[in-house]
């Protein structure tokens, strides 16, 4: 099984409102850094959790549980820990991701898997710093969260506005 990268704008992507809330994953994510951000990881998880997680229509696999599916799963590559994990743990979508720190810049690179459909989607954000690593997390999730799920957040909306921003200055 393999996943096609989709980096389109429609919104085919909106996930349907059925009867039961969707299912999500979250693996721990890779750092990638000359110093030791390992501690990095536990965050991350922990911020997509409370910010994916929508009453009676989206729950998130508890990170303890991730992690115990994921040492019964013989981890041969990437893709076979993401289908084995969602199999087990009946995820819809499986969030994973790397955070890459340059100096003092971070990129951080996250997938959303859509189990079903085999596609995921690429989120990126860029930090100049260490203390703007939250609110490129939490607008990664808004960004889940809105193409995904249909769910307009406040940091969506504010995430909107910046860019509105950002483009009118662009015109000037």
């Amino acid at each position: 099984m393999a996943f096609t990268l989709v980096l389109t704008t429609t919104t085919g992507w909106t996930a349907d409102t059925g009867t039961r809330p969707y299912k999500v994953a979250v693996l721990p994510f890779e750092t990638i850094s000359a110093e030791n951000i390992d501690y990095i990881k536990t965050g991350i998880v922990q911020m997509f959790q409370s910010r994916i997680r929508w009453h009676k229509k989206v729950t998130v696999i508890p990170p303890q549980q991730t992690k115990e599916l994921i040492k019964n799963i013989e981890q041969s590559d990437q893709n076979r820990l993401i289908i084995e994990l969602a199999k087990a743990a009946g995820a819809d979508y499986v969030i994973t991701g790397t955070v890459t720190q340059f100096s003092n810049a971070f990129s951080i690179d996250s997938r959303l898997y859509d189990i079903k459909n085999k596609r995921y989607l690429l989120f990126t954000e860029q930090s100049k710093r260490f203390g703007d690593l939250i609110p490129k997390v939490d607008f990664i999730a808004a960004k889940i969260n809105k193409k995904v799920f249909n769910r307009q957040t406040i940091s969506y909306d504010n995430l909107v506005s910046r860019e509105k921003e950002k483009y009118e200055q662009l015109k000037r």
